[in-house]
């Protein structure tokens, strides 16, 4: 029974202009370009981490880009320093001297694979010999041993396997060049060498463990799986993922990595158009010796559109690989879907 004194369409006109309110509220924030925790799943750590001068491992504030010093190794060299896609682990190449004879290596130099909570203590030492990885899932390592060499890959491949850190499983993989793990299919996808001239792209599928060969020319997929990108002797190709066909290129920047958020959006730097005359470059001042800022573009490939205009850089940091740090105005945000 109603029982307020006010008139019942006055009552209902609040509840229209909340629900409004509600309503725009929504709106706005579904129109912002920081990433933000979707229905049912909880938002990734902004976990940022960096390698510093003296062999160590810094965690970066998110606010104030001051660095912590968590970890000081006392191995020849560092390197391929990574953050877990939960942000509760960092993994890094901890290297030992190699004995130089003359000016080339005699014992060359050795990589070890090692795992550090976010404290810095290091709660595993996965194996040596590892040349390069990725990670394949909050607890998995997809990883491929070889020899330092002075090419231009940086190693000589031996192999290549796949360890879930949780059950100590390992998994053998043929000889693999180059990894790439592939969340929208839950599958890594690696370089095995060539055939005819073309990079020999193979799949492997987690859940089934099932290894199967592609038409693939590259590995490096849009979050959504569409497309991917190619890169040889200094020259991008964008591709069609069901078709293998190439597909042209946005004229108005070079791809510098996609938009980690969902879609097929890419992170473009912007093409600046240079004068017919040689002009004077100014200087360019940089904060306390950072990184100068520049202008990107985010492209929808799908869409054949540009749908967003950035002004700064992307920080030499590492993080879960769903959040792409961006400063801009001196602000460290993360890329999203604009």
């Amino acid at each position: 029974m109603f029982t307020s004194r006010e008139p019942q369409w006055r009552g209902t006109s609040r509840l229209l202009l909340l629900a409004a309110g509600v309503l725009l509220l929504g709106l706005i924030c579904g129109h912002t370009r920081f990433l933000v925790a979707q229905a049912g799943r909880r938002a990734t750590p902004k976990v940022f981490a960096q390698l510093g001068p003296g062999n160590v491992v810094r965690l970066v504030d998110s606010v104030s880009e001051a660095g912590r010093t968590i970890y000081e190794s006392r191995a020849w060299s560092m390197t391929d320093l990574s953050v877990s896609p939960s942000g509760a682990y960092l993994a890094v190449l901890e290297w030992e001297a190699g004995v130089l004879d003359g000016v080339n290596y005699r014992v060359p130099p050795r990589p070890e694979l090692i795992l550090l909570d976010a404290a810095g203590h290091v709660v595993r030492r996965v194996a040596k010999d590892v040349v390069k990885y990725t990670w394949c899932g909050a607890q998995c390592l997809a990883c491929i041993r070889g020899t330092y060499a002075e090419t231009d890959l940086g190693f000589f491949a031996k192999g290549a396997f796949l360890i879930n850190l949780s059950t100590g499983a390992v998994d053998s993989l043929p000889r693999a060049y180059q990894l790439s793990w592939a969340p929208f299919d839950s599958s890594l996808y690696f370089r095995s060498g060539q055939v005819n001239g073309r990079p020999l792209i193979m799949r492997y599928e987690l859940a089934t463990r099932s290894l199967t060969p592609t038409s693939h020319r590259g590995l490096d997929f849009s979050p959504d799986g569409r497309y991917y990108l190619s890169y040889q002797e200094g020259q991008h190709t964008l591709y069609d993922a069901r078709t293998d066909q190439q597909v042209p290129l946005p004229a108005v920047g070079t791809p510098d990595r996609w938009v980690p958020s969902g879609g097929s959006q890419l992170l473009l730097r912007k093409v600046v158009a240079r004068p017919a005359e040689p002009l004077p470059t100014p200087a360019v001042p940089r904060r306390g010796g950072g990184m100068v800022d520049l202008d990107y573009l985010v492209d929808d490939v799908s869409g054949r559109r540009v749908v967003s205009a950035l002004h700064g850089h992307t920080p030499p940091w590492t993080s879960p690989p769903e959040l792409l740090p961006f400063v801009a105005g001196g602000r460290i945000n993360v890329i999203s879907r604009p």
